[in-house]
């Protein structure tokens, strides 16, 4: 019996010891092999989604970190300028010099085309398997990036205004380095929005009005979500604050905020979605930073620090 006892408690003794060995080499391999390697925070970010999407069973995904965290980029026109928004906080700049609408554009396009390559461009479903069942029509948001202007910068556009419609042209009309496909089929799959313009133009929405507005700040920021929760937008919920059109082909559009509805006033934010099987994604799109246009989205979760 002794005997029995002994080896029933080295049995669970080297389980123990097997398992506090695979969390130690979890953590090796999750946390510090990446540093010490030299690996970027956006590789960290991009291995984490990924290795979260593959995990597949029910239940496995939420045991697998998300460890990507909202970059907070200032656009100046000098290096020395800075961002009040972003004070004692760490953040990047990016230096923007003439032609300052065309190549604000083009930096803020350049960044939701990495924002979206790091996030999977709607491969990976990283929403855990789980996350669903609670309440179907969740949205799962990842905010990769907050945006600010310097003072500086903001002075550039007293006399110009930036609509959201140059940054679909700019996106129409070039391609990122290496590639001959341009930016906007590569976030959204297609090459126009012919297939929403008639629908857009019913629903009282006039999308050449809305405004990029440089004194206030954005996120870059995407999301993935259900069907049920498109539908659910579609149907009114979000108060009239809106509008969201889904054409057959599974590409559509929400515009949230008053300015882009007919008689409508005040900021708006526009978002683009793309259908994949019963997920939904937003591509990274622009979204001002404020809690009526996040709530706007009914985000359930982040999953990105701050």
């Amino acid at each position: 019996m002794n005997m029995n006892k002994n080896g029933l408690a080295k049995t669970v003794t080297g389980l123990i010891i097997l398992l506090i060995g695979a969390s130690v080499l979890f953590l090796f391999i999750s946390y510090i092999f990446p540093v010490l390697m030299g690996s970027t925070s956006d590789t960290i970010c991009q291995q984490s989604i990924e290795a979260r999407a593959s995990a597949g069973s029910f239940g496995a995904q939420s045991t697998v970190p998300i460890k990507c965290q909202t970059k907070k980029i200032c656009f100046v026109t000098d290096k020395s300028e800075e961002c009040s928004e972003f004070k004692e906080l760490d953040y990047g700049k990016i230096v923007i010099k003439k032609n300052y609408g065309e190549n604000l554009i083009k930096e803020i396009t350049i960044m939701q085309y990495d924002a979206w390559k790091l996030l999977g461009e709607g491969k990976w479903d990283y929403a855990p398997s789980e996350f669903w069942t609670i309440k179907t029509d969740k949205s799962y948001c990842a905010p990769y990036a907050r945006i600010a202007m310097s003072n500086e910068l903001r002075k550039e556009f007293d006399k110009t205004t930036i609509f959201s419609y140059e940054f679909i042209n700019y996106q129409q009309r070039n391609s990122p380095q290496h590639s001959k496909t341009s930016y906007f089929r590569h976030l959204y799959g297609r090459d126009s929005l012919n297939e929403l313009n008639s629908q857009i133009s019913t629903q009282g929405v006039d999308i050449n009005s809305l405004k990029f507005e440089v004194n206030k700040q954005y996120y870059i920021m995407s999301m993935v979500t259900k069907q049920t929760w498109l539908k659910t937008i579609i149907g009114g919920i979000v108060g009239g604050a809106g509008t969201a059109i889904l054409a057959s082909s599974g590409f559509g559009i929400v515009v949230l905020g008053g300015s882009a509805i007919a008689g409508g006033t005040g900021g708006a934010t526009i978002g683009y979605f793309i259908s994949s099987g019963e997920s939904v994604f937003m591509p990274p799109s622009l979204i001002e930073y404020d809690a009526e246009a996040i709530n706007s989205l009914e985000c359930d979760d982040f999953d990105f620090s701050p």
